[in-house]
């Protein structure tokens, strides 16, 4: 059984989420972190120094994670070797380029926009950095559909 600790208001929550859905993993998850509290307990603490979302435990193997990055990485190394983790390692270090381009590029030009959309209540949303933050965002996805190859077609 995979544990994951985190909210899913979270958005390192909600890639972890994604990538164990995407590879049919179930996943057991307890809110952790903002409202939810948890994070700053000693025995969450003692798994995770950072008292951040999300911590992840692999029942399986006892192994224990905290960077979401580094837990979509197990995950798909354990799970879809070949698949959606390259073996080859040029391929991988491709994937593991854009993986951190989408943490240090991606991640804070949409930062603005999820948090109004997700943290802030509806009327007190600002339209300007929402406008903002998508047309940042919108930039880097279209660089993106540009420069990724095109996914292949089942057949």
């Amino acid at each position: 059984m995979l544990r994951l600790w985190g909210r899913l208001s979270s958005i390192n929550v909600r890639k972890v989420v994604w990538a164990a859905q995407e590879l049919g993993l179930p996943l057991q998850r307890t809110d952790a972190g903002g409202q939810f509290g948890l994070v700053r307990e000693a025995a969450y603490l003692q798994r995770n120094p950072n008292g951040l979302v999300p911590l992840m435990e692999d029942d399986d193997t006892g192994l224990v994670l905290w960077e979401s990055n580094a837990i979509v990485r197990y995950l798909c190394a354990r799970h879809s070797a070949g698949k959606l983790y390259p073996e080859e390692l040029p391929a991988r270090f491709v994937a593991e380029q854009w993986m951190d381009w989408q943490q240090t590029t991606l991640n804070p030009a949409g930062r603005d926009a999820f948090i109004q959309w997700i943290h802030t209540p509806a009327a007190q949303r600002n339209s300007a950095l929402l406008a903002g933050s998508g047309a940042a965002t919108e930039r880097l996805l279209d660089r993106l559909e540009a420069l990724l190859p095109p996914a292949p077609v089942a057949p």
